[in-house]
């Protein structure tokens, strides 16, 4: 995927011409896993040429062209290209294609369109067909009466902007005197000027300066206008002064072309005089610098071919005479081939499908079928405003976005814009304000929350039967949760079941609303810790749950992993001061009773009486008293108490 252009990773290169005079290098500069990049470059770049690519039986598809614009031959892996007004720095044109083939290799020749098919047999005619319409009535023709041809028509003078001319009187007929004459002035691809003449002179004005007119005369009596002279082509002198910049911009022509590399654009009429238009330059750009794409124009529209489909284009005039050249006028709007401009600027079709679920649809052209589309919405708030446009949550397919979380009761406008279309950052217009629909209002003391399912239900998908889902999905939130069926109620689902409107009701007429909360939370927290249990005819489980407010709103109701954690924290904190006091309370106890037992167990103080206490001694002292007393001293008959036992110890 890293190669070169001076490495390709296959080539063709040039061969002979082909039937048609046409030869082609075809280059594959890049392939990966999925598609490839490459680069075809012709002997000779004629623009709106078509070049026909065929992959055979590998199945490919073209993402994007450069340098040409791409049409998909029905039924085939070929595609057509025309060639643009310019091709690249390698002389050629290039395309990204997809395929699962690695870097298939196509065959390159000039198109040469298909023979039309051939003739169907004719269909019987009709039992009783209608007679044909008579033929129209032919031009009334010319009064026998009117003044005859004019003859001698010859010019007087000319300049940049105007010609005289003069001609020999023309016969009255039958006593019709000859009361004027009409002088009309043509030029290829403008206008006729007439000018009324009461002699037999006349100056036209209002010519365009160095172009070639034909000058026609004719006479006018009460019987009408006579037979007009022989044609004069008198050319006009060239401009003394450079034209002024022009002050009309291209536009989209209302008969526009619907080809996908092609417009035509209707311009403003040539501007007389001797600092006047004697022609025009049109320029182009694309989203970069401006080029020279025609010259040399002298009628009001022009077509042009061989432009990218997936580019908008921008146009500007240079007038053009004798004396020089103007500078460019201003830019025109951004436009489209196809005559697809309108439809890009057209606001879309909205319509509320739910409480909470829009669907936006817009026209879109097969000549762009890999356009990607942004859908944008804003809201309208207390005060009337609307606040600043959100991008819509979706995937949008072609012409199409449903828009599945979305509740505007207060009324929202939408907007469309394309993503992959070069050059083009306009918004279409807004559309009008759509308000998405009303919830039945929940009875007393009942919470409604919505619960969001991990896909849609099957059963949805295939019938829009909405009993069966209902009945599945309020026994598996009762089987959750606890609670009875009886106080739970289905309000709504959309997005084929994607999501769920409930209502808990409360357990008592009272409309006691605590339980009603109790049942809600128990449900967001299972919904939370784990994907809630659902049978298939539901979808494959519940994973998160919002409280619906009286006006519309949905706050999220779930119990978060860190409100679970904080909570087990609190719990075990309280756990600890519990088994810590139980402790202190033990050990207190504990050494009251030992106490108590060497209390018992005290040997008598001589000075004191029955039951008062010797002070303990130390251990050290203790210590030396055992060693000085033992061996005991010895005495005739003395008895010695020793461990609890009497020993007998004799005299020596």
């Amino acid at each position: 995927s890293a190669a070169a252009e001076n490495s390709p990773f296959s080539r063709l290169e040039m061969g002979t011409p082909d039937s048609q005079g046409c030869a082609f290098e075809v280059t594959i500069d890049k392939a990966w896993s999925r598609g490839f990049g490459a680069h075809v470059r012709p002997k000779e770049w004629v623009p709106g040429q078509r070049v026909l690519v065929d992959f055979g039986p590998a199945a490919v598809g073209i993402n994007r062209a450069f340098g040409a614009s791409v049409t998909p031959i029905r039924g085939s892996h070929a595609f057509v290209f025309a060639l643009g007004a310019r091709q690249d720095e390698r002389g050629g044109f290039g395309f990204n294609g997809a395929t699962g083939v690695l870097g298939p290799m196509p065959a390159v020749t000039c198109y040469v369109a298909p023979p039309p098919p051939s003739p169907k047999s004719p269909s019987p005619p009709p039992p009783s067909p209608r007679p044909p319409a008579p033929p129209s009535p032919p031009p009334r023709p010319q009064s026998e009466l009117a003044p005859g041809a004019v003859q001698g028509v010859m010019t007087a003078a000319t300049s940049c902007g105007s010609i005289t001319v003069r001609w020999s009187a023309a016969q009255a007929k039958a006593g019709y005197p000859v009361v004027g004459y009409e002088v009309r002035a043509e030029r290829e691809g403008g206008e006729p000027i007439s000018k009324e003449a009461a002699g037999t002179a006349v100056e036209v004005t209002g010519l365009i300066s160095k172009t070639m007119y034909s000058i026609t005369v004719r006479g006018r009596s009460a019987a009408g206008l006579g037979l007009p002279s022989a044609p004069l082509s008198v050319q006009t002198d060239p401009g003394a002064a450079a034209p002024p910049t022009p002050f009309e911009v291209p536009a989209l022509s209302s008969s526009s072309t619907e080809s996908c590399d092609g417009l035509e654009l209707a311009l403003p009429e040539l501007r007389p005089g001797c600092a006047g238009d004697q022609t025009f330059t049109l320029l182009a750009a694309t989203d970069g610098d401006w080029y020279t794409i025609k010259e040399g124009i002298t009628s009001r529209s022009v077509k042009l071919q061989g432009l990218d489909a997936y580019a908008s284009h921008r146009f500007k005039l240079v007038a053009v005479n004798a004396a020089g050249e103007s500078k460019p006028s201003r830019s025109s709007d951004a436009l489209v081939t196809d005559a697809m401009h309108a439809s890009l600027t057209r606001p879309p079709t909205v319509r509320a499908t739910s409480s909470a679920s829009f669907r936006v649809e817009w026209a879109t052209s097969p000549c762009r079928s890999q356009l990607d589309w942004e859908v944008l919405y804003a809201r309208r708030n207390a005060t009337g405003r609307h606040l600043n446009w959100v991008m819509a949550e979706g995937d949008p397919s072609p012409g199409l976005l449903d828009i599945t979380t979305l509740r505007c009761p207060e009324g929202c406008l939408f907007r469309i814009r394309p993503r992959l279309l070069k050059g083009w950052d306009q918004y279409s217009d807004p559309s009008e304000e759509v308000r998405s629909h009303a919830l039945p209002r929940a009875p007393e003391g009942a919470v409604r929350v919505e619960l969001a399912l991990q896909t849609a239900s099957v059963a949805l998908a295939a019938s829009p039967d909405v009993s069966s889902f209902s009945a599945s999905i309020l026994a598996d939130v009762s089987r959750a949760t606890g609670a009875s069926k009886a106080r739970l109620a289905f309000v709504e689902q959309r997005a084929a079941g994607r999501f769920v409107v409930l209502d808990f009701l409360p357990p008592g007429p009272d409309g006691d609303q605590r339980k009603a909360k109790a049942l809600a939370l128990e449900l967001g927290r299972l919904a939370t810790r784990r994907p809630l249990p659902l049978r298939p005819l539901v979808g494959t489980g519940a994973v998160g749950l919002a409280l619906l407010t009286r006006s519309g709103m949905a706050i999220p109701l779930v119990v978060s992993e860190e409100a679970l954690t904080a909570k087990a924290l609190k719990f075990t904190v309280a756990a600890g001061v519990v088994l810590g006091s139980l402790f202190v309370c033990l050990y207190t106890l504990r050494l009251a009773r030992a106490a108590a037992v060497r209390s018992d167990h005290a040997p008598l103080d001589g000075r004191g009486g029955p039951g008062s206490r010797q002070r303990k001694p130390s251990r050290r002292h203790r210590k030396k008293s055992h060693e000085n007393a033992w061996p005991p001293a010895a005495s005739d008959d003395s008895d010695f108490e020793l461990a609890g036992t009497t020993r007998a110890v004799a005299s020596p």
